[in-house]
């Protein structure tokens, strides 16, 4: 049984795809520089086989940094310097089209057929399989790695780019610092001043701190709590929106930023950067912020917020 797949639905279906049980086998020619979170669902023992060649390394087309990201989860990688194809694959299904494992396929006019025939999804198996034991199929290792990134080559050329309309900013930031005394007694005590009903169930009132002029009332941001040492486990939460900032007074030249953060719930930092990737191309990170109308309509939605719940008024500019 098979089911056509196109346009922005094709890297949304493959992600969801390989989210299933495994294991996961992936025949994919080129993975780019976002490689690595757009399969970040494979794991130890899942396949990936590409064309990692010094032809492909030299070219751009298959980037080092989705290897490393690759082999670090344990990801068994095979390099075959004449593959072209571009098949994903759980243990009961498998997609097979023309999207390369990149931020440029998932914004590209894409095509594909989602395959569920238990005997097809075996022979694709076997097909990727075959792949990797091939004869001239080279193991991805950490010395493999460190010859790629000697002979890597940015891809050259390219073409216009298409201008966005801007939006209102968001930005993404961690936190999980020791908070500095005066800080907590400032917050303390403006906590107890605010006359705001934001604690109502809807959202909750919590706070930051950094030097005058940082950030801006109504700015949003998406904050990430530190945690465990791998990064992607960590938690993200709701976008949020700075209501209030105030000195922190004395002698310290920090202010206390009021942010509320709508009651939805967190999501991992992994899963957000990812499925931000599958519907926009662009890859997100901390300590930066976009514009881009498009990553923050993914973010909300990946949320199922509005931009004016997550702001906490009916119009936000």
């Amino acid at each position: 049984m098979t089911r056509t797949v196109t346009g922005i639905n094709v890297w949304p279906t493959i992600a969801r795809l390989l989210t299933q049980p495994g294991p996961r086998r992936c025949a994919v020619a080129y993975l780019g520089t976002d490689a690595g979170d757009l399969l970040s669902s494979l794991g130890r023992g899942d396949l990936v086989v590409c064309d990692a060649s010094p032809r492909a390394l030299k070219l751009g087309a298959t980037h080092p940094a989705a290897l490393r990201a690759l082999v670090d989860r344990r990801v068994i990688v095979r390099s075959r310097p004449t593959l072209h194809a571009k098949v994903y694959m759980s243990a009961a299904a498998a997609f097979v089209g023309s999207a390369n494992a990149s931020a440029t396929a998932v914004k590209n006019d894409e095509a594909g057929v989602l395959v569920t025939g238990q005997r097809a999804v075996a022979e694709l198996a076997a097909y990727i399989d075959g792949l990797a034991t091939a004869r001239d199929s080279t193991r991805v290792d950490d010395t493999f790695i460190d010859l790629a990134e000697k002979l890597y080559r940015p891809p050259t050329g390219g073409g216009r780019r298409t201008p966005q309309l801007l939006g209102q900013r968001l930005s993404f930031h961690s936190y999980g610092d020791e908070q500095p005394k005066s800080v907590v007694k400032a917050a303390e005590n403006q906590r107890a001043a605010l006359d705001s009903p934001i604690d109502d169930g809807s959202a909750t009132l919590e706070y930051s701190w950094a030097p005058k002029g940082e950030w801006s009332t109504r700015a949003m941001c998406v904050w990430v709590a530190r945690a465990a040492r791998d990064a992607s486990s960590w938690q993200a939460e709701p976008p949020a929106a700075c209501v209030y900032r105030h000195p922190v007074g004395g002698s310290s030249k920090q202010w206390v930023y009021w942010w509320r953060t709508p009651a939805a719930p967190p999501v991992r930092w992994g899963t957000l950067r990812q499925q931000v990737l599958t519907h926009t191309g662009v890859g997100i990170k901390l300590d930066w912020s976009t514009r881009a109308p498009g990553i923050a309509e993914a973010v909300f939605n990946i949320f199922e917020l509005s931009r004016s719940e997550a702001a906490g008024e009916d119009n936000i500019a």
